[in-house]
């Protein structure tokens, strides 16, 4: 078929095929009257989709051959590209000199293959969400009917993936990081990102944190458990999730971060951005492993806030470094756990430690000689004296670090690693979703019908409250009935973090402007 941009037209070909085009022109929105040779298109590519159109009712693939221009204006008159006019047909030729498709095989042939923009969006989208190109396309295939009806075949869907990420890796990796971090501050002006570059303007340390993250910290973050023990992407830079505990007694998301490395100066860079997003605020208390470059950072950067060990390490560490007593000595264990967890005083657990030390002749054990130089750091009798929300090792970060290894693969690039640990951090926030429901709609049971525990039961989220109530019946809250106490809990002695209205209130970011964590669900 040609086409010119001009009045004169001319269109051969038997009447069967030309009414079939017809018929597809004029449902198409096309101008002009049903008659072939009297359409108007409003431009060389609407005259192309519309043939190709006819080309697939047909059976037959179609793609532009010539076309006349000049030279020096560069305006195109036939087949003929210029959009000042309308576009007529001026020939038509219905006979073929080639085989012509089965229906069944439409789909296959070059010119019908076409991923339109909505389509675009699905395979980014199932792509963002960490499926399988091969499982989208089965599944985008089965949404229209069978892959005949697709528009676009397997391959193609993979093209688009390749050519997308081709595209994004020419901008080259700081320049991708920096478009996904932009995008976020467009979509949400609190969005918070650093990035930390060498010499050779390599990225080395990353840290960032969406508005919600900044919230959350903004209620729940008096304690902060960090870790770096995930290796992550290709590169295998150590990962820091900084995390806390919400009023559900969950794990919630402060922010993330990949490190070039784990020397004290990359973790100083870290923690004095992760102090400049959350305008200033540190945590009354800190959980981290035995990292002796992280604890250096944290001395010099969180002077007022306690710096306390994972237990869970320090045992298996212990396990590690003091293997012959544990598998020897049958009373070991209690006693080194005796050490760690008990002792109401100073003196009782000094007295304990030398007691073990000389029992199983260790008094020259290196290792548990530097242990004993941070005792207060690990040792339950200096713990209780800070609030830690309950906990005593980082095992909400190893629950995290477990989660991100069913959305991360090896091979990922900086900017598919963001996405796909949003996915996670996605997947926590929906268990607050979830328990903020349960909370609206369920009611625990008392164990002992008593007004202390009925205003306890109104205040406090179910998970708080139940912990509230076991304490109750263990007799440790018993003294507030010797104290005359029995209607209601003090107002002095409710952390606010804990009970249903924990997010009621503002949080200001570093602008001094007023977080909103989720603008979309807002509006």
């Amino acid at each position: 078929m040609s086409i010119i941009n001009d009045e004169q037209i001319c269109l051969k070909g038997d009447k069967e095929n030309e009414d079939i085009y017809a018929n597809i022109m004029q449902n198409s929105g096309c101008q002009g009257k049903i008659s072939v040779w009297k359409m108007e298109f409003d431009s060389e590519e609407h005259a192309y989709q519309r043939y190709n159109e006819y080309a697939k009712e047909v059976g037959f693939s179609i793609r532009k051959q010539w076309k006349n221009e000049d030279r020096f204006s560069g305006v195109i008159s036939s087949r003929r590209f210029v959009f000042n006019g309308k576009y007529r047909v001026i020939d038509f030729e219905s006979n073929h000199n080639h085989e012509l498709v089965d229906k069944s095989c439409v789909h296959m042939l070059p010119s019908q293959r076409i991923i339109t923009d909505v389509q675009a969006i699905e395979i980014k989208l199932a792509d963002n969400s960490g499926i399988p190109p091969k499982l989208a396309h089965e599944l985008m295939s089965r949404q229209v009917g069978g892959r005949e009806n697709l528009g676009f075949a397997k391959q193609d869907h993979k093209n688009y993936l390749r050519t997308k990420r081709k595209r994004d890796l020419q901008q080259g990796e700081v320049g991708g990081l920096l478009n996904y971090f932009l995008s976020q501050v467009s979509e949400n002006p609190s969005f918070f990102f650093r990035v930390q570059l060498d010499v050779e303007d390599q990225i080395t340390n990353i840290f960032r944190a969406d508005a919600k993250m900044i919230f959350d910290y903004g209620i729940y973050g008096d304690v902060v458990f960090f870790d770096t023990t995930y290796q992550t992407i290709k590169e295998c830079r150590p990962f820091g999730a900084f995390v806390g505990v919400n009023h559900h007694y969950q794990l919630v998301v402060f922010g993330a971060s990949l490190l070039y490395d784990e020397t004290s100066q990359s973790f100083e860079w870290l923690f004095h951005t992760f102090f400049e997003c959350m305008s200033g605020k540190k945590p009354k208390t800190i959980f981290t492993d035995q990292d002796p470059a992280m604890a250096k950072a944290i001395s010099l950067v969180m002077l007022e806030t306690y710096h306390r060990l994972c237990l869970w390490h320090i045992y298996q560490n212990a396990l590690k470094n003091l293997n012959h007593l544990f598998k020897s000595q049958k009373t070991f264990n209690a006693d080194f756990r005796s050490c760690i967890y008990d002792g109401e005083y100073e003196e009782e657990f000094i007295s304990a430690w030398e007691n073990m030390l000389e029992k199983y002749d260790l008094q020259e054990n290196e290792w548990l000689q530097d242990l004993f130089k941070v005792q207060k750091k690990w040792a339950m009798v200096y713990g209780r004296n800070t609030f830690s929300a309950g906990k005593k090792s980082t095992q909400l970060s190893e629950s995290f670090n477990s989660l991100l290894k069913d959305y991360l693969k090896s091979d990922l690039d900086i900017v598919q690693f963001f996405k796909h640990f949003q996915r996670a951090v996605d997947d926590v926030r929906y268990n607050e979703v979830c328990a903020n429901y349960d909370m609206s709609q369920k009611i625990p049971t008392l164990k002992v019908n008593v007004p202390l525990l009925r205003h306890a039961r109104d205040i406090y989220t179910g998970a708080v409250f139940t912990m509230f109530q076991d304490e109750f019946e263990n007799h440790i809250l018993k003294v507030l009935n010797e104290m005359k106490i029995k209607l209601m809990i003090p107002e002095q002695f409710i952390l606010k973090r804990w009970t249903k209205n924990a997010r009621v209130g503002t949080v200001l970011d570093i602008h001094e402007c007023e977080v909103q964590s989720d603008l979309k669900l807002e509006m």
